[in-house]
């Protein structure tokens, strides 16, 4: 697993989330709103699912383990996001869910594990550690 600061798996679990909303055209429905609108607790949230994309979770371990948080928290399947009612159409077992879902899932964990090689490489030796200090002219 490649060692991510904060500021990094944050970026990683960002992009991961708007692409999420972008590819389920959520942002249009009103449904989901943009990461800068997401509490500290749901975006600390969304930086542990990154972090186990990162570590290597499945697709399916990682939609089981919501599929749990989800059926506690009191939500149920419906063909139509509703956050006030909570019901979406995910709240489904894995071999249920359908392709364009299961697709979704597949471009978000890529763009996270895409993006967490990149940080890797661009914090490898190879390259020179990314610091957010500015460099010392001498």
């Amino acid at each position: 697993m490649p060692e991510l600061n904060e500021l990094q798996l944050e970026a990683c679990a960002r992009a991961g989330y708007e692409a999420f909303i972008t590819v389920n055209h959520d942002t249009e429905k009103g449904a989901l709103p943009h990461w800068e609108k997401l509490s500290r607790k749901a975006r600390r949230d969304y930086m542990d699912d990154a972090a186990d994309y990162i570590a290597g979770m499945t697709l399916e371990q990682l939609h089981e383990k919501h599929l749990a948080i989800f059926v506690e928290q009191g939500w149920t399947y419906a063909p139509v996001r509703d956050l006030k009612k909570k019901q979406a159409p995910e709240v489904v077992h894995w071999d249920q869910l359908n392709f364009v879902h299961r697709s979704n899932d597949y471009i978000v964990s890529e763009i996270v594990k895409t993006m967490a090689r990149l940080f890797e490489e661009l914090n490898s030796p190879a390259w020179g550690a990314i610091s957010p200090e500015p460099p010392v002219n001498g």
